[in-house]
């Protein structure tokens, strides 16, 4: 077993980069190894869209097909949804959809870009970051409230937030931050 995550991990996944495959959040060997499947953008086809694949690279399905691209996929833990940015709204938004690229759902719905999208290990909350208050953010999306779910900035700060990502555990969030005043005082 660890021969095979050495391999995926040594030589596949870096593979899927090098062929100019975008937003391969799914391909982490986690997903690999749990799931059977890869989740990726690629613009093989003149557009930005969504792709499964196994891990021995068989199996190759287009899940998305719109002339807007479609990018930044990432699995839900179970492997029964994947989220998703795309541009078919005039800007990038966060969208869900089925495994099997049915269903697709727009959740976001904001001048502002939405993006580097990442569901909670639970899939009932979802993690981004957005501009929309003029600033880079991290704002999560919970989807347990059915008649209005809620969309709370967790971050709201003058530094700049991005790639979100849950703790295994779904209790903490890691994410990359650059300080303002910190990169002004440096110059």
């Amino acid at each position: 077993m660890k021969r095979l995550i050495k391999l995926l991990v040594l030589f596949i996944v870096p593979s899927l980069f090098l062929m100019g495959l975008y937003g391969c959040d799914g391909c982490n060997p986690e997903s690999i190894l749990n799931l059977g499947k890869i989740v990726f953008a690629s613009g093989r086809n003149g557009n930005l869209e969504i792709y499964t694949m196994n891990p021995d690279g068989s199996n190759l399905t287009r899940i998305t097909s719109n002339t807007s691209p479609d990018y930044y996929p990432s699995f839900s833990k179970d492997g029964s949804k994947i989220v998703f940015v795309s541009d078919r709204d005039g800007n990038p938004e966060i969208y869900t959809m089925n495994r099997d690229g049915s269903n697709q759902t727009r959740i976001t719905d904001n001048q502002a870009w939405d993006l580097y999208p990442n569901f909670s290990p639970d899939g009932k909350k979802i993690v981004f970051y957005s501009r929309r208050d003029g600033n880079d953010e991290i704002y999560l999306y919970d989807s347990t409230v059915i008649s209005h779910p809620q969309l709370t900035n967790l971050t709201n700060h003058s530094s700049y937030d991005r790639d979100p990502s849950f703790s295994p555990d779904g209790q903490k969030l890691s994410l990359s931050q650059t300080v303002m005043e910190m990169m002004r005082s440096i110059r």
